[in-house]
């Protein structure tokens, strides 16, 4: 499809240039015709013997318009064939970004395509096999409907992951100024049941203001993010710690968890969509997650032109530094 557009774009392309280049080759011809039929021939016409006017028949005129015909005729005909190639070479530089775009949209329907099936299928699994068996209890009724109510919540998550992905593409209409610290602790607050459930201790250190001008409601989901993310992979009896700094012109977010980890070789794919570790996609447990949030709060921190990094080590932990330059004194 992007090969035949290409072409396309590529014959109108050379199709301006090659107008362009006539255009221009009818201006320098007519212009070196009036030099030579007027001019030239006014001069003629002022000598008053023949003997002494410039050499310049009709037959000499003629023959350097033809000369001149040949000469641009060629030169429109390298035009046209440079022009070919470098439209081939811009169409190509155009359609690319679209191409690129294309290809991630259909990777991203591909991969939340394959994401919703698991737990689709667990919820029909579950339902068949409870339907076929006869004397069912009413225990295993009720832990039916809880695993089926669990999978529909992490089906949920999903698509308002993706929805606000959709939906906070462009921030710069949407920025607010708000205090940051007031903001953190209302997380803190939010995202402590699942650390109390995991018996974690949730640390914050952050100065005693922060104001900053960006888009409220992104910066809270990155927090929950990031901060549920560590507690998802840190162990029972662990430890989080968050800490703020407010420098100068931006404001350093720092999550250090004692969780199990990553492993070098996957930490350059932590950010993508729908990656995780384990390869498996297997969602049999809620806490499993779609590998979605990373990917999520990288867009959230890009969008505020800020930095995301992480340093972990196998069963030691990890620590996410963000970057962002949203400050305000």
């Amino acid at each position: 499809m992007f090969e035949s557009a290409r072409v396309k774009l590529t014959f109108w392309y050379s199709l301006i240039i090659v107008a362009l280049s006539l255009f221009f080759t009818l201006i320098i011809y007519h212009q070196v015709d009036y030099q030579l039929r007027h001019r030239h021939l006014k001069r003629l016409s002022n000598f008053t013997t023949t003997s002494h006017r410039p050499d310049l028949t009709e037959e000499y005129i003629e023959y350097i318009e033809r000369q001149l015909q040949i000469n641009l005729a060629l030169f429109n005909f390298m035009v046209l064939l440079g022009g070919m190639g470098v439209s081939y070479f811009l169409a190509g530089r155009t359609l690319k970004p679209i191409e690129e775009v294309m290809k991630e949209q259909k990777r991203f329907i591909s991969d939340a395509s394959h994401e919703l099936m698991n737990p689709l299928s667990i919820l029909k699994t579950s339902s068949e096999v409870v339907l076929r068996n006869k004397k069912v209890s009413t225990q295993i009724l009720k832990d039916t409907l809880k695993s089926k109510l669990e999978t529909v919540n992490h089906i949920q998550e999903l698509i308002n992951n993706l929805l606000f992905l959709s939906s906070r593409e462009e921030i710069k209409d949407i920025k607010t100024k708000f205090e940051l610290v007031k903001l953190i602790k209302i997380t803190h607050k939010k995202i402590g049941v699942l650390a109390k459930q995991k018996e974690i201790k949730l640390n914050i250190k952050t100065p005693k203001k922060c104001c900053v001008l960006a888009d409220k409601i992104a910066i809270e989901r990155l927090l929950i993010i990031i901060l549920d993310n560590a507690i998802k992979y840190t162990n029972k009896g662990g430890n989080i710690d968050l800490t703020l700094e407010c420098k100068k012109r931006s404001v350093i977010l720092k999550v250090k968890d004692t969780g199990i980890g990553i492993d070098k070789k996957d930490l350059r794919h932590i950010f993508n969509r729908f990656w995780r570790a384990d390869k498996s996609r297997d969602h049999t447990q809620p806490s499993s997650g779609f590998g979605l949030g990373l990917s999520l709060a990288k867009k959230i921190v890009l969008n505020h032109k800020g930095t995301i990094k992480v340093q972990s080590k196998k069963n030691q932990g990890s620590t996410f530094t963000i970057k962002l330059p949203i400050l305000i004194k």
